[in-house]
Formats: structure tokens, sequence, C-alpha cells
């Protein structure tokens, strides 16, 4: 969800902005790589982010950014982001690439 977001929205990508089927094209290709795989919502997700929802500053990505943190806990996952403040979401592992 959050890579949809990402690459389609101009004010992000710029020139380099995705159609939404071409951006759904690089998602497919991802799920054909074996290194990424598709996760059902763990046990305890929705209460996970209720509980984060309910205090995250309200913004253009609050809703997605607090799903992909609430996943991740529940899931004991660590999320992958460029996007610094992932970091503001207690219990939250999150790695940034290099």
């Amino acid at each position: 969800m959050g890579a949809i977001r990402l690459l389609t929205r101009q004010s992000i990508m710029d020139a380099g902005v995705l159609t939404g089927a071409v951006a759904w094209g690089y998602l497919t290709k991802l799920f054909e790589d074996d290194r990424f795989v598709f996760a059902n919502e763990p046990a305890g997700f929705e209460s996970a982010w209720q509980t984060i929802y309910e205090w995250t500053p309200k913004g253009s990505s609050a809703e997605t950014d607090s799903y992909l943190a609430a996943f991740a806990i529940a899931g004991s996952l660590s999320v992958v982001t460029f996007d610094g403040c992932m970091n503001r979401f207690p219990g939250l592992k999150v790695e940034t690439p290099r």
C-alpha cells in the first residue's frame, strides 16, 4: 500500500510519477521474487492499529503509516523505509536502506 501510494504521487515522484497500472506491475514483480512474501494481517493487528492510529498526528500519510506500523508491530516484523517519520512509532523496528 505504501509503495503504490508513493509511486503514484506527483509531489513525490515528480516527472517519474507512475500510473496505477505501471506501479501495480512493479508490485507484481516483487511478489514474483522469492525474497518477498505477501503476509496476511497478523493476530492482534486491529487492536494495535486502533491504538496507534488514535494518537498518530493526522496528515496525508497518517492512515498508511499507522497501518504499516501496526502490521509490523503485531507481526514482529521490521519496516524497511527511507521515511524517517516511521521512527515515531514506539516498538516499531525500522530499517533504512543504504
